[in-house]
């Protein structure tokens, strides 16, 4: 049995190399846009080159399609984030960009709502931020755009209800809405107009701009600085356009029409509808209309709606054809079966998937809810199905049946299944029940053990059954009681397990983004992951290689380890290194952690942040080969700031050491802002701290203390229940290095009451969910 490792020691250990072997990000790029994978279209544009442009929001990216029908991506690098100003488009991020306006010069403007800012991709492809990230220019949401012949941009905020102007020589102007109108302000002053979730933009060829005034129901117009609705009833306009013949297009999301507005100006309006749902509208330049529904764009031809692009299921792709190129969405369990299939989880496809040993990928079962755990029984052939997402255990059979062995009235979010081949029991991870269940061949079901949250579950050769829970990886004893492989702090959150035939045991831990083994003497060691979330280092080293959230674990008889890499979308392997590199050492595993939220992932310049691990109080500190001293120290953590000098786009390394020898190494990447909020910590008006039974005063001041804002000048937003809230200061804490305070007042007016989910977002980044502030 496993020897409990006190604390990690030094040994030689082998070297793994990363290799993807299937998944991809196939998007159709390259190809024809009707074949093309769209994931949700809210923005629609054209040039005057007869190019389209598309914003494929909930794939961060923008896409354009060729008069030749071409489709390509032209700024965006599909992971939401804020990067690359100054520099090619198609490798900045951005984060749920929506509208799209062009200018007569080429330039392609973006609303990049969840950036809080608007950016301008020029004609040669150079991405920049013309308005947002300025204390002169703050947005909440910017949604939509138009542009009219003078190279005015409008913009429409979203989450503050107004319409602001920004003009060629940059001013950034007010130009609808007012955060105190009471009224609606029709045949008013329009900055004097109340607004409500402003979305859609048009402008006409007299230089009148229509507003879809989505919360409010109407169309509205501003026509020389004076606002009034038109167009009759709408239920919620959230797309608009005009035509050369002042004919205006409105996407009615509200209704699920489309709609043409003829005349709209006039007292009796004529009004066409469709039953189309729209997103958004557009005119092109020769007086072709284009709507967004969905991940679909169509072209409206006067009385029907033929494909231009997308129309297929963005996350599913590559049936009978190499698994390298094949869609998978969030891939959680794996298993082998004596042939060499290997099938796949395929959880947020609802499906099985198999690959064939010539690595063909195929569905092997449809019609799930989310399966997440998958077990093969060598002896019987049959397969057995954790769906966590229908709350049940199944089982195929080699004839080709499909039933229920354990259903949602016994069972909790099952994730992992188990089968002994001997005993034929199978053993399930009961995970939203906190138990380890098993199945008897004669169909009973019982708990066999209590476990935080079982993910994960394997039967070694000796026949005993090991389990991975929260912060534990256990073995189960006959009895239930359960004895831990190693000690608390080597993984937060493990998740996969598998067992070679040597007997070595390899861990997924998706808490620290590494996948680690623990020989039969107790060494554990790390075979793959940098500690950093991503999709980094295939065809190198295992210890180099970013993964992001690996999950199920399989090892084939030749000792090659197949991982699920569930948040890329990816099924890895993991191979035996046998000339190119020297036997490296195991060294402690640690975490690195936002000390304000808890969460890793990539750091800012001056950022709090936490070491995670087993006795890490007690070494020294280094950060990248500098001295550094703690913060504050607890029990299996230590708190350090980051130097101020640290660049954007770079990496840090923190090394702990023990009289000047390496104990622990953990790197990460160095972004503009990693912003998390210190819950429990938010001060009310009076200087107590805020509460369920100490709420804040509608109105009033509060005080949140978060790291993370980077050293960029960046501004703040924050939010409640996503109403903006006023900024009255915001900066680093004078008194507490490496935190920023920010003196925000909570919404008055209608504001409910009660407790509220907060978010403080600087420089793109967001603080984490689940920060709650109390209201009364």
């Amino acid at each position: 049995m496993w020897v409990l490792a006190a604390s990690l020691v030094a040994a030689a250990i082998p070297s793994y190399v990363v290799q993807t072997i299937a998944g991809s990000d196939f998007i159709g790029d390259g190809g024809p846009a009707a074949k093309a994978l769209l994931a949700t279209v809210e923005g629609v544009a054209a040039d005057a080159l007869g190019n389209y442009y598309l914003a494929d929001t909930d794939s961060h990216r923008i896409r354009r399609i060729s008069p030749k029908g071409v489709i390509t991506t032209i700024a965006g690098t599909g992971k939401p984030g804020f990067s690359g100003d100054g520099g090619s488009a198609t490798f900045a991020q951005l984060n749920y960009p929506y509208g799209l306006a062009t200018d007569f010069t080429g330039n392609l403007y973006v609303a990049d709502f969840g950036n809080h800012c608007v950016r301008k991709i020029s004609p040669d492809g150079r991405i920049s931020t013309v308005a947002g990230l300025s204390n002169d220019t703050q947005m909440a949401g910017p949604r939509n755009l138009a542009i009219d012949t003078s190279g005015n941009v409008y913009i429409s905020d979203f989450i503050a209800s107004r319409v602001y102007r920004l003009t060629p020589q940059g001013a950034f102007i007010a130009y609808a809405g007012s955060p105190t109108a009471i009224a609606m302000g029709d045949n008013g002053p329009a900055t004097l107009a109340r607004l409500k979730n402003p979305a859609g933009l048009a402008i006409d060829l007299s230089g009148n701009l229509y507003i879809s005034d989505s919360g409010n129901h109407r169309i509205r117009k501003v026509s020389g600085g004076i606002i009034s609705s038109v167009g009759g009833t709408v239920a919620t306009p959230i797309g608009l356009a005009i035509n050369y013949a002042n004919e205006l297009y409105v996407a009615d999301a509200g209704a699920g029409l489309f709609l043409r507005i003829t005349n709209p100006n006039s007292d009796k309006p004529a009004v066409k509808s469709w039953p189309q749902l729209c997103r958004d509208v557009a005119v092109d330049y020769s007086g072709n209309v284009l709507t967004a529904s969905g991940n679909t764009v169509r072209q409206f031809n006067g009385s029907s709606f033929n494909l231009l692009a997308g129309g297929h299921d963005y996350l599913f792709a590559g049936d009978e054809a190499s698994a390298l190129t094949a869609r998978l969405n969030r891939p959680m369990g794996l298993i082998r079966d004596p042939a060499g299939n290997l099938y796949i989880a395929d959880s947020g496809n609802h499906r099985i998937r198999r690959i064939t040993p010539d690595g063909v990928i195929h569905t092997f079962l449809d019609g799930l809810s989310a399966p997440s755990g998958l077990a093969f029984d060598n002896f019987t052939g049959n397969l057995y199905i954790a769906d966590a997402g229908a709350n049940s255990v199944l089982v195929w059979k080699p004839d080709g049946t499909l039933s229920t062995l354990a259903g949602k009235d016994q069972l909790n979010a099952p994730s992992a299944v188990a089968i002994d081949s001997v005993t034929h029991t199978l053993y399930i991870a009961d995970e939203g029940n906190n138990r380890v269940r098993q199945i008897t061949p004669d169909g009973k079901i019982q708990t066999v053990a209590k476990l935080q949250a079982p993910a994960g579950l394997v039967i070694d050769a000796l026949g005993r059954l090991i389990a991975a829970g929260t912060g534990a990886v256990v073995v189960i004893q006959p009895s239930g009681l359960v004895d831990p492989i190693s000690n608390a702090g080597v993984w937060l959150n493990p998740r996969g397990l598998a067992v070679d035939a040597d007997g070595a045991l390899f861990i997924t831990d998706t808490g620290t983004q590494r996948i680690t083994r623990v020989d039969r003497d107790g060494t554990v060691s790390l075979v793959a992951g940098n500690g950093t979330r991503g999709l980094t280092g295939d065809g190198g080293p295992g210890a180099l290689a970013g993964f992001d959230t690996p999950s199920a674990l399989v090892v084939d008889p030749g000792g090659v380890v197949y991982v699920a890499d569930t948040g890329n979308n990816r099924i890895r392997t993991l191979t035996v290194d046998k000339g190119l590199a020297a036997p490296v050492t195991a060294l402690q595993l640690v975490a690195l952690v936002n000390a304000a939220s808890r969460i890793a992932g990539p750091v800012a310049a001056g950022e709090l942040v936490t070491i995670l691990g087993t006795g890490v109080e007690a070494y020294e500190i280094q950060i990248d080969s500098v001295p550094a001293q703690a913060v504050s120290t607890s029990p299996g953590e230590v708190t350090v700031a980051l130097p101020e000098s640290l660049a954007t786009g770079g990496s840090v390394e923190i090394q702990l050491l023990l009289k000047g020898v390496p104990q622990a190494r953990v790197t990460a990447a160095v972004t503009l802002a990693a912003v998390g909020v210190f819950t429990g910590r938010i001060a009310n008006d009076d200087g107590t701290l805020n509460s369920e039974t100490n709420p804040a005063a509608r109105g009033s001041a509060i005080t949140i203390y978060g790291t993370g804002e980077g050293r960029t000048g960046f501004s703040a937003t924050s939010t409640v229940d996503g109403q903006p809230m006023d900024i009255a200061s915001f900066g680093p804490s004078l008194e507490k290095p490496g935190m920023f305070e920010l003196v925000a007042y909570v919404p008055a007016g209608y504001f409910p009451a009660g407790a509220k989910t907060l978010r403080v977002s600087v420089g793109g980044s967001s603080s984490q969910a689940g920060v709650i502030v109390f209201v009364r």
